[in-house]
C-alpha cells in the first residue's frame, strides 16, 4: 500500500512537472507570437517622388487595419539588381527582412530555386488569386505547383517617350514599323541629336519588344518561367541581333552610368530624342519635372508591339529565416 502511494505521488509530481513544462513551452509560444506580431521589415526600391508616395500609403493603409503591427519600410536606390544584392547578403547574414521587392517571372524563380522563400499558395488561394489576377501574371507567380510571390502592381513598358519639341523642329513623325524607326534616328544623327537614352541595368526592359518580336506571346511565358536556354535559342539570338541594330547603336555616348531617374534629364533638356521602353512610370517623373503631357513629351508603342500589352509586374516575396514570417502573411494578404 506504500508502495502504491510513493508511486502515485511519483506520478502525480511527474505529471504536475510535465504539465507545467506543457504550460512553460505554450507561454513560450504565446510570447513568441506576441514578440512577432509587431515589426514587419518591407525591402523595396520605390525612392522616387510618386514611388515614395504609393509606399506610404500602403504602409499607413496596412497599420490603420493591424494597428498592432509596424511595418518598417527601407527603401534601397537602384533597382531589383541593387535590392537582389542586398538581400542576399541579409540571407547569407542570417538577418533577412520578412518581404522584399522582385519582378514576377525568371528573377522570382531564381530565389525560390535557391530555397530562400516561403511558398505563399496559401495566401493566393485565401484571396482567390486565380480571379483577381490575370493568366499571365499568374503564371509568373507559380513554379512547381507552388506561388512564391504576390503581385501588388503591373506597368506598361514597351512605350517609347520622346520630346515634342525636338520631333517638331526635325519634322518627325512617331514610327509605326523598325525601318522608320531607324529613319527618324538617321535624321537625329545627321543633326546632331542623340536618339536614345537609357539607363544600365534598364535595357532589360528594351530588350523586351525584340523578344517579343522574335519569340511571340507563348515563348514571353516560357523565357519568364525559366524554360526556354538564353545560350540556345535562335530566336533568341535573333533578338540580340535586332537589339543591337535598333537599340544599341542608336544610343547617346555614356549612357550605362545613369539611373532611370538621372536618364530622364538629358530627354527634358532636348539633349536626346527618345527615351527607349520604360515603363509608364516615367510620365510620372516627366510630369513632377514640369512638363505637360502631349505638348511637351509624348509616347509612341514599340514599333510591331502596338498589339499587345508587354507588362512589367512586381510582387512581394516572403523570406525564409525572418523574425516573423506569420504576421507578414498579413501583410502579403493585405
Amino acid at each position: 500500500m506504500l508502495l502504491i502511494k510513493k508511486m502515485f505521488l511519483v506520478l502525480l509530481v511527474l505529471s504536475f512537472t510535465v504539465g507545467m513544462m506543457w504550460a512553460a513551452g505554450k507561454q513560450e509560444e504565446a510570447k513568441e507570437a506576441a514578440e512577432e506580431e509587431k515589426v514587419v521589415e518591407l525591402w523595396h526600391y520605390w525612392t522616387t517622388e510618386n514611388e515614395k508616395a504609393t509606399v506610404d500609403g500602403l504602409r499607413d493603409g496596412f497599420q490603420k487595419k493591424y494597428p498592432g503591427v509596424k511595418l518598417i519600410d527601407r527603401a534601397i536606390p537602384g533597382s531589383t539588381a541593387e535590392i537582389r544584392q542586398q538581400v542576399s547578403t541579409a540571407i547569407l547574414g542570417g538577418n533577412p527582412p520578412e518581404v522584399f521587392q522582385s519582378l514576377l517571372g525568371y528573377q522570382l524563380k531564381s530565389f525560390a530555386d535557391a530555397g530562400t522563400l516561403v511558398p505563399v499558395t496559401d495566401i493566393w488561394n485565401e484571396i482567390n488569386g486565380d480571379k483577381i489576377f490575370l493568366e499571365n501574371i499568374a503564371k509568373m507567380a507559380f513554379f512547381d505547383n507552388e506561388a512564391w510571390g504576390i503581385p501588388f502592381n503591373i506597368h506598361t513598358i514597351n512605350p517609347v517617350w520622346y520630346n515634342v519639341e525636338v520631333f517638331k523642329k526635325y519634322n518627325l513623325k512617331e514610327p509605326t514599323t523598325w525601318e522608320e524607326f531607324q529613319q527618324v534616328c538617321k535624321v537625329l544623327k545627321e543633326n546632331g541629336v542623340a536618339p536614345l537614352i537609357d539607363a544600365a541595368w534598364w535595357t532589360v526592359f528594351a530588350f523586351e519588344p525584340f523578344l517579343i518580336e522574335t519569340v511571340g506571346i507563348d515563348g514571353w511565358g516560357d523565357i519568364g518561367q525559366g524554360k526556354t536556354s538564353f545560350t540556345e535559342d535562335k530566336r533568341i539570338r535573333k533578338a540580340f541581333e535586332l537589339f543591337k541594330e535598333y537599340f544599341l547603336d542608336n544610343l547617346i555616348e555614356n549612357w550605362s552610368g545613369y539611373s532611370w531617374a538621372e536618364a530622364a534629364q538629358p530627354l527634358i533638356k532636348g539633349e536626346v530624342a527618345m527615351y527607349f521602353s520604360m515603363g509608364n512610370w516615367l510620365g510620372n517623373l516627366l510630369e513632377t519635372n514640369g512638363l505637360e503631357p502631349i505638348k511637351d513629351f509624348d509616347f509612341f508603342i514599340a514599333p510591331n508591339t502596338e498589339k499587345v500589352l508587354i507588362g512589367q509586374a512586381g510582387t512581394f516575396g516572403l523570406l525564409k529565416d525572418s523574425d516573423s514570417p506569420n504576421t507578414a502573411k498579413l501583410f502579403l494578404k493585405y
